[in-house]
């Protein structure tokens, strides 16, 4: 199941090139926010993700 929603976050930051908040994958992932933050996080840390922070807001894309 963790392989599954780390997957589905990735198709889901694979369509927005821009960059996704938190708070936006776990909705379009259907998922809560304490999900998709561990996720997250873990994708960062296998190098899969990147962070960029604007101001308060935390946005996270592909890495190229």
């Amino acid at each position: 199941m963790e392989e599954d929603l780390k997957q589905k976050i990735l198709q889901i930051l694979e369509k927005e090139p821009r960059g996704l908040t938190i708070q936006d994958i776990a909705r379009l992932g259907n998922m809560n926010r304490f999900k998709a933050t561990i996720y997250i996080h873990e994708l960062l840390g296998e190098g899969k993700v990147t962070e960029r922070k604007i101001g308060a807001y935390r946005l996270f894309k592909l890495k190229k």
